[in-house]
């Protein structure tokens, strides 16, 4: 049998496995990843802020939607840190809409409030009611104060609701909401 310069006789089979320095790499390559999922799946309070200012500009629009269309006023109520829908019973007083999972009482997200409501330039009085009824589409604005500044919910007489962030702008300018207890 014939001897090799090294003294083996056999041939040795390939090296099977990871070396220490391409384990390494590649550990290194899933830390670098994780940073990256963690930081795109942290909660960021600005985007969840627009993400529920743009959740109530779209409900007032269903709301404002549904009295044109159904043929029945409905109206909308905000604390500082809440809102709800209203509607007509059989006398024509207002209460709460329950039953339906569109229009149900919502509480903003933390660090969130209202902090002004007017109605065709008039300040909306503590408590009272903003009103779509079927034959008019009212004219209103909402402040909200959000972690970015105010963002500001504007009706358009087309019956859109707009989205407006103006970060310079005075929550004082709209009428103030009162503090929930």
């Amino acid at each position: 049998m014939p001897t090799s310069a090294t003294g083996r006789s056999e041939p040795r089979a390939p090296r099977r496995g990871f070396t220490l320095i391409e384990m390494l790499v590649v550990l290194a390559i899933l830390g670098v990843l994780s940073i990256f999922v963690a930081l795109s799946t942290a909660p960021d309070p600005r985007r969840q802020a627009a993400g529920e200012a743009q959740r109530l500009a779209l409900l007032l629009e269903a709301a404002l939607q549904e009295a044109q269309w159904g043929g029945r006023a409905i109206a909308w109520s905000a604390d500082a840190n809440s809102y709800r829908f209203w509607q007509q019973d059989g006398e024509r007083r207002w209460e709460p809409i329950t039953g339906n999972d569109l229009f149900r009482p919502h509480l903003l997200t933390e660090g969130m409030g209202v902090s002004g409501i007017e109605v065709e330039g008039q300040a909306l009085a503590p408590g009272a009611l903003l009103k779509f009824s079927p034959a008019a589409t009212p004219l209103f604005r909402i402040a909200l104060n959000a972690p970015q500044g105010t963002l500001f919910l504007r009706s358009l007489p087309s019956g859109k609701v707009d989205l407006q962030a103006d970060p310079q702008a005075d929550p004082q300018s709209v009428r103030q909401v009162p503090q929930a207890q």
